[in-house]
């Protein structure tokens, strides 16, 4: 094509321009920009966007060198595939009849791993930038709303479970003497301490109950509209805190001096006292399926101590009903059930990366895979908003997972999300939320 023979030649490009010309570039463009209209929300908007460039910048950097890691590990043993592979939080107590269809395959474990996702897999998993919370949030001592209202959270210490319910919020704090107690946030700001410090609380996953240890006895109650009532108790003179609900169900666990993890569980229902079997097998409690008592969790197997995803039964002290052994996760390693029971997220056992798998093909040993990663490792409680869509905390924010489209594609399903005001080093937790 001829060019115009009329046209002066451009400026040189200059080349010596270094990061922080860049950076006052464009500040100056921003300011320039901003001089003659409103004032925005942040004074400086072009700090807001080069702080943004650094952490997208930061994640490839750390995707990058989870990438090299996986690709190090399947070369040296020689097969061109990425294998991908509990923190106390059990999922959604949701409780029902339904019998777990996954407990009537009698298919035997095989002893080959299950396909993995390929290296072209993880490395098309570009995670999508949101703009607008889908849940509230907690960050470190202020508590941020969806629809964008700031409430003080000083006075309850570090909070470690929030829930929302009707015409305000539950939540658990920790004071700085260790002891935790349960309270209640209004709508405008004041709060109200329903439960005195004690040793331990833990927060059902669907605000409707609570269960706490104080000395040498342990309780269960329901939480209505802010208030605890109906409270059943039992002695607990061996040593374990509450943990989480199974259903209706109090997940117990206490640390052994090798320093492994041991469960047990009380039913509180009809005044049972807690008579604790102690399980030492299980290394990890993901959650219950919804018929309340069927838990997904991790169990030590075989002589060579292989940590196995399992089905185990509630109701007779955590015992195996079956395993899935091809699915590596991590050992002990954070993760939450789906409401409905048929996704789990926890972290990956080899790669830095959270793994979303599908119960129903890890369980029934289909031979397509039933994992793909699911962006950076657990960080908290993860919260499920549906049956399909998981949200997390992350260190630059908020990771939502939508199951079904990430597990169609790869590349898809998962996004990242902004938390407005977060600073590094904020301590951030998802508030749940009831979902029936």
């Amino acid at each position: 094509m001829h060019q115009p023979d009329n046209l002066e030649p451009g400026p040189a490009r200059p080349f010596g321009v270094t990061p922080d010309d860049l950076e006052r570039a464009l500040r100056d463009s921003f300011a320039s920009a901003t001089a003659e209209v409103a004032p925005v929300r942040h004074a400086d908007p072009a700090s807001t966007a080069i702080r943004r460039a650094k952490r997208i910048n930061r994640r490839r950097s750390i995707a990058g060198t989870a990438l090299v890691a996986a690709a190090t590990v399947a070369v040296a043993m020689g097969v061109i595939q990425l294998r991908p592979p509990a923190e106390r939080h059990a999922g959604p107590a949701w409780v029902g009849d339904l019998y777990p269809s996954i407990l009537r395959s009698g298919d035997p474990t095989p002893t080959r791993f299950d396909q993995p996702d390929s290296s072209d897999d993880m490395r098309r998993q570009e995670l999508a930038l949101g703009d607008e919370l889908p849940v509230d949030v907690v960050v470190t001592s202020h508590l941020q709303t969806a629809s964008g209202k700031v409430v003080d959270l000083a006075p309850l210490g570090t909070v470690t479970q929030a829930h929302r319910a009707d015409g305000g919020w539950l939540m658990v704090g920790v004071q700085q003497t260790g002891r935790s107690a349960l309270w209640w946030v209004s709508p405008d700001g004041s709060t109200r301490e329903l439960l005195p410090p004690v040793e331990a609380v833990v927060l059902a996953n669907d605000g409707l109950r609570v269960a706490w240890l104080d000395g040498a006895r342990l309780f269960s109650a329901s939480v209505v509209r802010g208030e605890v009532s109906g409270a059943q108790q039992s002695a607990a003179l061996t040593q374990g805190l509450p943990v989480s609900f199974l259903g209706r169900a109090v997940l117990m666990a206490r640390t052994r001096d090798s320093g492994a993890d041991e469960y047990a569980v009380w039913w509180p229902d009809g005044g049972e006292t807690f008579k604790p079997t102690w399980n030492g097998t299980t290394v990890g409690i993901y959650g219950p399926l919804p018929d309340g008592h069927t838990v997904v969790g991790q169990v030590m197997q075989g002589q060579g101590e292989r940590a196995c995803l399992a089905l185990l039964d509630a109701r007779n002290a955590l015992t195996v009903l079956k395993t899935a052994c091809a699915t590596r996760l991590k050992r002990d390693g954070a993760g939450t059930v789906s409401p409905d029971g048929r996704w789990l997220v926890a972290d990956a056992e080899t790669a830095n990366l959270a793994a979303l798998v599908d119960l129903g093909g890890a369980f029934k040993q289909r031979t397509t895979a039933a994992t793909r990663y699911a962006g950076p490792p657990l960080s908290g409680e993860p919260v499920w908003t549906d049956a399909n869509t998981v949200v997390r905390a992350d260190r630059d924010g908020l990771v939502r997972v939508e199951a079904d489209e990430l597990a169609v594609d790869q590349a898809k399903g998962v996004e990242q999300l902004a938390v407005p005001g977060m600073k590094d080093g904020d301590h951030i937790v998802v508030v749940s939320k009831q979902l029936v």
